[in-house]
């Protein structure tokens, strides 16, 4: 289908203050508040190559390229639509960035051959035996397991990382067990930082950040709040502030 058929069912969105815009699907899987906190994670420098495995539209390394300069970023979308709005969004926000449409389990060579320092990544949440199948083919790809599974997609990222290179993953605490089965004797230094809505409410969502090839011990850090409560609205959908400057302007989520 070409371009032109489907701006009709596209929305242009802003992340990061507006420093990057992003066309992407009306229905279907959409980036969110995830990709900027994944995106925020990333410990990384001019001039490291970064890696996303299934990067949708690109939002999680064009809001990591707006916030450090000089990287040389690849990600690669199963898709084709939606690598091809990754292309051109990577056009609209001016940056420099490989898209590859390809399963991530059959990765070209090029991008075999190549230890990068940071891979970042976003699986799809539920489980294929678990869950419904959605109307929505693309929604339906993005958010369920089909192959690989949330190991396999770990054991790709663990490849293809370089010695003491960082992985980055956000995913739902009820697959955190999994995560560390797939991560061990493999990487070290793990840091877990749960996610929550409100003050004192249970973690839904979990970033784990970890090392290729360290034998760090692991680390639970205290979870990170995104809502404020007040007295007026118990509620509210404002931000903390220490999430309003992550979302707002494009500040690093140190953990």
């Amino acid at each position: 289908m070409r371009r032109t058929e489907l701006i009709d069912k596209l929305t242009s969105d802003e992340f990061i203050g507006g420093r990057v815009v992003v066309e992407q699907p009306r229905t279907g899987y959409r980036a969110n508040i995830d990709s900027v906190l994944l995106s925020a994670a990333v410990s990384c420098g001019k001039g490291d190559t970064i890696l996303e495995l299934g990067c949708g539209v690109g939002t999680i390394l064009f809001c990591l390229m707006a916030r450090v300069k000089g990287l040389k970023a690849y990600g690669v979308e199963i898709q084709e639509r939606y690598a091809e709005l990754a292309r051109s969004n990577a056009k609209r926000n001016m940056l420099k960035v490989n898209i590859v449409t390809a399963d991530i389990c059959s990765l070209p060579v090029a991008i075999k051959k190549i230890e990068f320092d940071n891979v970042v990544l976003n699986p799809p949440f539920n489980r294929r035996t678990s869950s419904y199948a959605s109307n929505n083919k693309e929604q339906d790809i993005s958010k369920r397991e089909f192959n690989p599974d949330l190991p396999g997609w770990i054991d790709i990222a663990i490849k293809r990382c370089k010695f003491k290179g960082e992985i980055v993953i956000i995913h739902q605490i009820d697959r955190l067990g999994e995560i560390l089965t797939a991560f061990a004797d493999r990487v070290g230094d793990i840091t877990i930082l749960p996610v929550v809505s409100f003050r004192n409410e249970n973690a839904k969502k979990i970033i784990v950040k970890c090392r290729k090839g360290t034998r760090g011990l692991l680390k639970l850090c205290p979870p990170l709040v995104v809502h404020k409560k007040t007295p007026e609205n118990l509620y509210s959908d404002s931000y903390t502030s220490s999430v309003e400057k992550i979302l707002k302007n494009g500040h690093p989520l140190k953990f």
